[in-house]
């Protein structure tokens, strides 16, 4: 069996944020997510989008994220 430091629930913009927050500081990070990997096109799509206030971008150029996204 597997161990990890961290186990995050949640594959989203929080979770993931947190993922690499973690494995920066050198914890073994295990991330799930019910979600499918894969969204629809068209239409039926996910068309959510994401805002990201200062303090955000302040972490996530912390962990080396802001400058892919």
């Amino acid at each position: 069996m597997d161990r990890f430091d961290i186990v995050i629930a949640g594959g989203g913009t929080a979770g993931l944020s947190a993922a690499a927050a973690f494995g920066r500081l050198g914890l073994s990070v295990l991330c799930v997510d019910p979600a499918p990997g894969d969204a629809p096109d068209g239409p039926e799509g996910d068309l959510r989008t994401t805002a990201i206030l200062a303090p955000a971008r302040c972490l996530l150029e912390e962990v080396g994220l802001w400058e892919a996204l």
